[in-house]
């Protein structure tokens, strides 16, 4: 792998997590090139907007055995 400042990097393996807006815009180059039914997914793949939002209440007035992925708690 060789960066923008000419710097390589050699491994026989490598783990990439990048932005699907990145992988879309092709910014890049895999060699060997990705698998085509990869490439495809890609292309398939929607961008959607995720945003978060924080709400502090002076005590927590939920339930402590709550199983919810939306409603969280962080102690101090």
């Amino acid at each position: 792998m060789s960066t923008i400042d000419g710097s390589v990097y050699v491994a026989d393996k490598v783990i990439v997590t990048v932005p699907l807006g990145v992988l879309k815009a092709q910014k890049i180059t895999f060699t060997p090139p990705l698998a085509t039914s990869k490439t495809d997914a890609i292309s398939r793949l929607d961008m959607g907007v995720m945003e978060k939002l924080w709400l502090e209440f002076p005590s927590a007035f939920w339930t402590k055995d709550l199983n919810s992925d939306w409603i969280d708690y962080i102690s101090d």
